[in-house]
């Protein structure tokens, strides 16, 4: 969409009497309760598809004045609120939560909840498809020309390094995590060749020690695998580890997991839920119902104020 007619568009749809509206209609649902789904919060200016924690800070002004904030524990008991219900949900550990979110939320003394990917935690390193999106938005263009990956055509998307990310990141996503792994060993090089070229910083296990007392903790997956493309006995073996990890390294019993990049099936599901986890986390861009084991998340990313109102209504659905 051609960015004037976006913003228009966007004024439109955010004005407060619709927002009254949205929020009425949603409010009137029985049992529902609107989940945003969270990654980074940063003013790092290198850094692709973040949310600027001035932004952050606006939508958690809107959201504690029109609605009730919770935790996927809070579900459990009867809730009485005159607004509907919302949870804030993060996903993968970023090192920014610590630095930007949390002094938010204690702010305003708001709980939330931050699915983190164990293995990321033990490289200090995001997931593949992040680190080469990362590069992408830090190197100059004639190093990005020179990214090697079949099925994609580098220069159509060179000028627009947030289009190129985005692609790249959804092909090496689309894989299974050993084709993953191949991928980054092959641009490993020309990635830390690049002197200048900084990660996306992942939490730590003292950050993680931290919030487990004040804040809901999930896993997202042993190290961020596509379920779809890995086999039954994998996505087993997954779910294990990270009920181990998170055992043996902070003493608690995860209950949650939310499925990365979207990947996954009823099949899934059904394997998660038998092996202990009570709380599978999706992003559907639906209304959840509380009743439920499995909750749907909206995906929230905003570049505006007016973008952060429409999206934490539900962006286009309104039921």
């Amino acid at each position: 969409m051609n960015p004037l007619v976006k913003k228009i568009v966007l004024y439109f749809l955010s004005n407060r009497f619709l927002l009254k509206i949205k929020i009425n209609l949603i409010n009137n649902r029985k049992n529902t309760v609107t989940i945003l789904n969270l990654h980074s919060v940063t003013d790092n200016i290198s850094k692709c598809n973040k949310l600027t924690p001035k932004l952050f800070e606006d939508l958690v002004i809107f959201v504690k004045k029109n609605f009730t904030l919770v935790a996927f524990s809070d579900l459990k008991r009867e809730i009485i609120s005159d607004k509907p219900l919302m949870i804030l949900s993060f996903d993968d550990g970023y090192k920014d939560f610590m630095e930007y979110v949390i002094p938010i939320l204690d702010k305003y003394e708001i709980k939330c909840n931050q699915n983190i990917i164990p293995d990321c935690i033990e490289k200090q390193l995001p997931p593949v498809n992040v680190i080469v999106q990362d590069f992408i938005c830090q190197a100059p263009i004639e190093l990005l020309k020179k990214i090697d990956l079949q099925e994609i055509n580098i220069e159509r998307y060179i000028n627009n390094r947030n289009k190129l990310g985005v692609v790249v990141s959804s092909y090496i996503k689309s894989r299974s995590i050993q084709e993953q792994k191949l991928i980054y060993e092959k641009l490993k090089p020309q990635l830390f060749d690049y002197e200048e070229f900084t990660p996306t910083p992942m939490m730590s296990k003292e950050d993680v020690m931290q919030i487990i007392h004040n804040h809901e903790i999930g896993a997202h997956s042993y190290e961020h695998a596509s379920m779809n493309y890995e086999t039954s006995e994998y996505f087993k073996n997954d779910l294990k580890k990270c009920k181990n990890y998170f055992s043996n390294n902070f003493g608690i019993q995860v209950d949650i997991y939310a499925f990365p990049n979207g990947s996954y099936s009823n099949r899934h599901i059904s394997i998660a839920i038998e092996n202990g986890f009570e709380k599978i986390l999706l992003v559907n861009d639906q209304f959840s119902n509380m009743g439920n084991k499995v909750y749907d998340r909206f995906g929230f990313y905003a570049h505006t104020k007016n973008e952060v109102y429409f999206s934490a209504t539900g962006s286009l659905r309104w039921s």
